[in-house]
């Protein structure tokens, strides 16, 4: 869980522990708009995992932000998208797809919608609709993703013919067009999202899951006891670190 403060700050939770992961600051001036979470790779077998998090954040002002958090005090922010000076190509919505790791759909004022590659980042590939239609409400798209057959499902509005400009009215009659993704080539660029292993606990029933997860939890809530303290002190001289850098500035 990420809960947004009006200071620019992220805190991340985990819900399963109940306790905060790390706190982290966007660039000065920029406010959380919206916040998705990334997949991210699972940790190899020989190796104990780690709390890693990816946030995919769009700003008040229009840009877009990575920000990877591997601990209490390892977090980094890059700049995916700038904010524009053409306000009709300013971001407007975002939105990951989870069965192609690492890209982002980008909508823009403009009705642009794009695939982008967060690891470039740059646009894969443009999804457009017939010149006789324009996405519907741009500022806030109208939109879902089939993540099973990996297709956009996107509204779009009927442009009335006019001298000048296409415009659009309330009378004007709505269309579902579909995007599937396997049919652009572009596409290969993202991984495929990896089975999980036989004795994953994904294949097990929900109840033997749960059972599981319960033994487990009760057998780590000694040392997650000691730990809650310390993670927050840690937090708190990180948050008063962010502050003081912020009034520096």
């Amino acid at each position: 869980m990420a809960l947004a403060c009006e200071d620019g700050t992220i805190t991340v939770w985990d819900r399963c522990l109940g306790f905060p992961l790390a706190v982290t600051a966007l660039p000065e001036g920029c406010l959380s708009r919206t916040i998705h979470f990334l997949q991210t790779s699972r940790s190899p077998r020989d190796q104990l995992p780690r709390p890693k998090v990816q946030l995919l954040v769009l700003c008040t002002d229009g840009s877009l932000h990575l920000v990877t958090i591997s601990g209490p005090r390892e977090s980094r922010t890059v700049l995916l998208a700038d904010r524009s000076e053409d306000p009709d190509q300013t971001i407007s919505a975002v939105a990951p797809i989870p069965a192609l790791p690492g890209a982002v759909l980008v909508f823009s004022w403009d009705g642009t919608v794009c695939l982008t590659d967060i690891a470039t980042p740059q646009p894969v590939c443009h999804f457009i609709t017939p010149p006789s239609h324009t996405v519907a409400s741009p500022w806030q798209p109208v939109f879902t993703v089939d993540t099973t057959n990996q297709r956009l499902l996107l509204r779009g509005d009927e442009q009335q013919r006019r001298a000048g400009p296409p415009t659009q009215t309330k009378d004007n009659q709505s269309s579902i067009f579909l995007f599937n993704f396997d049919s652009y080539q572009s596409m290969e660029v993202f991984p495929a999202v990896p089975e999980p292993p036989p004795d994953s606990l994904q294949h097990l029933p929900w109840d033997e899951r749960c059972d599981i997860f319960l033994r487990d939890r009760l057998q780590r809530l000694p040392r997650f006891s000691q730990q809650v303290p310390k993670c927050w002190s840690q937090l708190r001289k990180h948050a008063t670190a962010l502050r003081r850098e912020s009034r520096k500035k």
